[in-house]
């Protein structure tokens, strides 16, 4: 698993610094245009965007409201790099592990994942992660890729070979059951496009 996870932080790395002129950025806007909709913070509320990237959506978030208190983490060092010039002292930023988050329990009010998890190696354990550092009846987001079912399985089967660490693609279905059976309550799902999805679950 450790491998996916360098091959993960080599590829954002190295594109890191022209990352908005990426079609990685292109393709994943309205994921993170959908997520600040879809979020409504009050003041001094907390929220974690895990696998921020260079921090854009966390950007946004700062346009939206200056009265909420912004997390952000990712495995990559280069994109934290880039999301510390991009926020300033807006945010507070690390470097980390989905899987192993760095942060207190019942610390956020939400918690937002944008096209990252098909990154992490171990869904149930950022799951877990995730649950662990989120406060009582607080929010889940995680919005990401997905393909139909016949077409992903071939996918999944190739993407191991993949330099850009990506892992799995899951269903939005998928990830909902994994969620309930963890111990999220009122999960659910919705399409956002042919290939998006967001699934939303509550602590």
């Amino acid at each position: 698993m450790r491998d996916y996870k360098e091959k993960s932080r080599k590829a954002f790395n190295d594109k890191a610094d022209i990352y908005l002129s990426t079609n990685d950025h292109k393709v994943t806007a309205h994921l993170k245009n959908t997520a600040l909709n879809d979020v409504d913070p009050n003041e001094g509320d907390k929220l974690l965007d895990v696998g921020c990237g260079i921090g854009d959506l966390l950007k946004n978030f700062t346009s939206k409201s200056n009265n909420i208190e912004l997390y952000g983490i990712d495995y990559s060092e280069k994109m934290i790099e880039q999301a510390k010039i991009n926020l300033g002292d807006s945010a507070n930023l690390c470097i980390g592990d989905a899987e192993d988050l760095p942060y207190d329990c019942n610390m956020f009010d939400f918690i937002i994942s944008c096209a990252a998890f098909h990154h992490f190696p171990n869904a149930e354990q950022a799951l877990k992660e995730m649950k662990r550092v989120m406060k009582k009846d607080s929010k889940l987001l995680i919005y990401d890729f997905t393909v139909p079912n016949g077409l992903r399985q071939i996918m999944n089967f190739f993407i191991k070979f993949s330099n850009d660490g990506d892992y799995k693609i899951y269903s939005a279905k998928e990830l909902s059951k994994l969620s309930s059976r963890l111990g999220f309550r009122d999960v659910s799902y919705k399409q956002l496009t042919s290939n998006g999805f967001c699934v939303i679950a509550y602590k």
